[in-house]
């Protein structure tokens, strides 16, 4: 053998010698190590944060002003505020609604007992529903709007039959 061919076996021996130690290192730590991930789990405190209270200032006399609070009027109109768009009447009093509100294009069905802002659903007929808030009956009629654009016919011109 040639001595290059010599130190080129010594040099390729300690490389495989590396890989092999390397790879008997890893497969220990393989064993060895846990399979799960680690999580984090917060630990509570039930310390309550420090607060300097003031404790001469509960026996000195302070003034309290009554604040006027200003009830704003929430209520909903229900008649002025919706729009009947459909009506499905299935016996007497049963089936439901859709009204639309005026302010949106949003539609929403109602059911028998289904309450909407307020006011609770509670018969449904043929051309108008009834709802109910306080123990007071309010009716929402259907309007009968006329279509805005012409509907095409076709007309089928009748032929004689002969006998």
């Amino acid at each position: 053998m040639n001595i290059d061919s010599k130190s080129l076996i010594k040099i390729v021996f300690v490389i495989t010698t590396l890989f092999v130690v390397a790879f008997l290192i890893n497969f220990i730590f393989f064993l060895l190590l846990p399979k799960q991930t680690v999580e984090y789990y917060e630990q509570k405190s039930y310390r309550y944060p420090y607060r300097n209270y003031d404790l001469l200032s509960l026996f000195s006399k302070h003034d309290i002003k009554k604040v006027k609070s200003k009830k704003q009027n929430t209520s909903y109109s229900l008649l002025s505020q919706i729009k009947l768009n459909a009506v499905y009447a299935k016996a007497q009093g049963l089936g439901w609604v859709v009204i639309q509100e005026k302010g949106n294009q949003k539609t929403h069905v109602l059911a028998l007992e289904d309450t909407f802002k307020g006011y609770k659903l509670k018969n449904v007929y043929k051309e108008y529903a009834l709802f109910e808030k306080n123990k007071k009956r309010y009716k929402v009629i259907m309007k009968n709007e006329k279509l805005k654009y012409n509907s095409l016919k076709k007309e089928i011109p009748h032929t004689k039959k002969k006998r």
